[in-house]
């Protein structure tokens, strides 16, 4: 007898280890900033952020890991919940959260934390509390629902909004005062064949087809009562190849999918001594935990004959064997109602899973008021000028909280410098300064760290730290002292001297930009020559570009430049930029040997923008034979310039700077328009530039042609 219960026990602890039952359980306190009071619990789910929702008849909770938060209906409220018995929750593939409630089916949009009602044309036609009591969801395709309701099964189809379909499942359906006979109670996905969903309802459990949305009933053999709502409480689940039909009187049933065979696994009792059975919790595909409302917790093997007690612990400030409803969170703990108030978890996980925790933030405080979800968005926060002071905590998307946990928080935007936060993980910023601030989160959650941007805002600038009050300002500062400075100088000359000493300024303005704008487009082109050729070429070209700097800086301080000194110049600069360009055009520079290039006088950096144009938009905007022409003829005592390129145009070259989504101007060519306005004024001339677009007979542009009229000017 002895060598009999040894083998036995031996072989019942055998089984349990090969099926990775844990031995016994260990549950513990899990801390929370609030006690809230869990009562009539229907059903315990998660999100797709690892918070835990909690149905009941009394309203919707969220736990996040740190504290609950209730929803319950509001009149004034159209987003709020449609009706506080709240009886499922079911999260989407797509990460959708769905509320199944007396009086409609709702989804909860997590940016706004509010409930949107869903299926408002079936509902606003129906009147009959039977067809309004939403039971339970589940994803028949990416776009429909499969809803339980009390009549049976309706077809949602969620980007029409409309119930596509409703199913009775049976034509003698009854109804008891309570509920109907075909009330879908729970439906569960199949464990292998994804066609298949079972329906646990008050006639029974029906096998259903998505593919032909077909449903049906299976009979049983073992006189099995479907009982009514006074004694409700069945579960299902599927495990291995069978289905376990849970009632809440200790009657435990199995269904064998492949041998249609029924079996009772739960012990006859006394009246006296039933139990009565709050949840049934799958364990993956390995056993499923049998709990009690107050008298501990069986499991179940795969295909075994019995129940088996599995032991239980509780640490100090929890009732023994006192469970409300429970799931397995989205850390792998068994996660239970410890009477109707606080949560515990075991201390071990039963299942490994691998979530990736987030940072968040909750209760977000601006100038001592409390924001919702929908008033903010963290990715960009504006505050007005006088909200300076914000208060919330930094968290993870539900932790663990038997891992150690630190938190931290900078608005370094390097990272360097972090500020641990106390046990209420709160970051607390008074009298914030105007502009834009972005907030960082870190996390030391044991072995691993999480860090990232948390927060990003704009507060609002006061009228006096505006652009617009400083720039009036300086406005209205400056206007003041042009104005004594203008009537200073007005006493010491007279109208022309001013007007005369007036264009000088704008012509000595106007070459303080057009020298800059130069030297910008030479150091770019130094930069490209560099980077794609050869030491010896590179240092060969920066030679002959110190050389044409030395002349910029030499001219600059010269009113006047002799054409000699403008033509080495221009010479000088094309050779660069033949180079610039892999000799990918050729050019003539040519002079009229009538004319004195030594006591002919013209203003510097008139000439260069326009070969400039032609190079860069004319010339090297077209594949092959880039040629450019010029050449300095006299016309009496004056000079005229003539710039010719064989490029494509410039109605061609417009075209393709639309087409680049160019917005840049030439502002070499528009300063020298305002240049020769100007030397026209000071020197009492008519310089001029004419410019001709160039075409071949059949219309085809064939270049540009620029002719500049220079003017005889003798130095002073």
């Amino acid at each position: 007898m002895k060598q009999a219960v040894l083998i036995f026990f031996f072989l019942y602890f055998v089984l349990i280890a090969y099926s990775q039952v844990p031995s016994s359980l260990h549950f513990e306190l899990v801390e929370t900033e609030n006690q809230p009071n869990l009562e009539y619990v229907t059903q315990f789910n998660s999100d797709a952020y690892g918070n835990l929702w909690i149905s009941s008849l009394r309203g919707l909770f969220k736990f996040d890991g740190y504290k609950s938060d209730l929803y319950v209906h509001d009149p004034n409220d159209s987003l709020s919940l449609v009706n506080n018995r709240v009886f499922s929750t079911f999260l989407s593939d797509n990460g959708d959260l769905w509320i199944c409630a007396a009086r409609g089916v709702q989804k909860y949009n997590s940016e706004k934390d509010v409930f949107e009602l869903r299926m408002k044309n079936y509902i606003r036609t129906r009147k009959d509390v039977y067809d309004l009591s939403f039971n339970c969801a589940l994803d028949l395709d990416s776009d429909r629902l499969l809803i339980g309701y009390k009549r049976g099964l309706l077809i949602y189809n969620k980007l029409t909004d409309e119930v596509e379909k409703i199913d009775t499942l049976d034509v003698s359906s009854k109804r008891d005062g309570y509920s109907s006979s075909t009330h879908v109670l729970e439906m569960v996905e199949d464990n292998v064949d994804e066609d298949v969903i079972w329906l646990l309802t008050r006639m029974g459990i029906f096998k259903y087809y998505k593919s032909v949305q077909r449903a049906d009933l299976i009979s049983n053999d073992l006189g099995i009562e479907f009982i009514n709502n006074k004694d409700r409480g069945h579960t299902l689940s599927v495990i291995g190849n069978e289905l376990l039909l849970v009632s809440n009187y200790f009657q435990v049933f199995t269904y064998n999918k492949s041998s249609s065979r029924w079996r009772t696994i739960s012990n006859g009792i006394n009246e006296k001594d039933k139990k009565y059975i709050r949840n049934a919790i799958s364990v993956v595909d390995d056993y499923v935990l049998i709990v009690y409302m107050d008298q501990g917790i069986d499991f179940y093997l795969p295909n075994s004959k019995r129940l088996k007690p599995m032991p239980t612990y509780f640490e100090e400030g929890l009732e023994r064997d006192v469970f409300s409803s429970g799931m397995i969170d989205d850390n792998g703990y068994l996660t239970f109602i410890n009477g109707n108030a606080k949560y515990m978890k075991t201390k071990a996980p039963l299942v490994p899973f691998h979530r990736k925790p987030a940072l968040s933030i909750n209760d977000l405080i601006v100038n001592g008021f409390k924001l919702s979800k929908a008033d903010y968005s963290v990715d960009q926060m504006k505050l007005k000028n006088y909200e300076r002071n914000l208060e919330f905590k930094l968290g993870l998307t539900y932790p663990d909280l038997n891992v150690p946990i630190k938190y931290y928080y900078t608005l370094d935007k390097n990272r360097q410098s972090w500020v641990e936060l106390g046990k209420d993980r709160k970051i607390e910023l008074f009298k914030l300064e105007s502009g834009n601030h972005t907030i960082y989160g870190k996390v030391v959650y044991g072995n691993e760290q999480i860090e990232g941007e948390i927060l990003s805002l704009t507060v609002a600038r006061h009228f006096y730290e505006t652009w617009w009050f400083r720039a009036l300002f300086i406005l209205v500062f400056g206007s003041v002292v042009f104005l004594f400075y203008w009537q200073y100088k007005s006493r010491k000359m007279d109208k022309q001297a001013f007007n005369t000493a007036l264009l000088g300024l704008q012509m000595n303005s106007l070459r303080s930009q057009m020298n800059p704008h130069f030297l910008f487009n030479s150091l770019n082109s130094v930069k490209n020559y560099m980077v794609n050729r050869g030491a010896d070429e590179a240092a060969d070209y920066l030679t002959k570009f110190s050389l044409l700097i030395r002349k910029i800086l030499e001219n600059s301080r010269k009113k006047l430049l002799t054409l000699e000194e403008e033509v080495e110049m221009l010479d000088l600069y094309i050779e660069m930029e033949k180079k610039r360009f892999s000799e990918k055009f050729s050019y003539k520079l040519e002079v009229d040997q009538s004319i004195d290039q030594t006591h002919f006088y013209l203003a510097p950096m008139i000439i260069q923008p326009y070969i400039e144009n032609a190079i860069w938009h004319g010339l090297m905007n077209k594949e092959s034979d880039r040629n450019l022409s010029v050449r300095f003829l006299p016309d009496g005592e004056n000079v005229i310039c003539y710039i010719v390129d064989n490029g494509i145009g410039r109605v061609e070259a417009r075209k393709r700077s639309r087409n680049q989504n160019s917005s840049k101007k030439s502002l070499g060519m528009e300063i020298t328009g305002d240049h020769l306005s100007v030397i026209n004024k000071l020197y009492q001339i008519n310089a001029a530039v004419d410019i001709e677009d160039c075409y071949d007979q059949k219309g085809n542009p064939t270049g540009t042609k620029v002719k500049i009229f220079l003017p005889l000017l003798h130095k002073n």
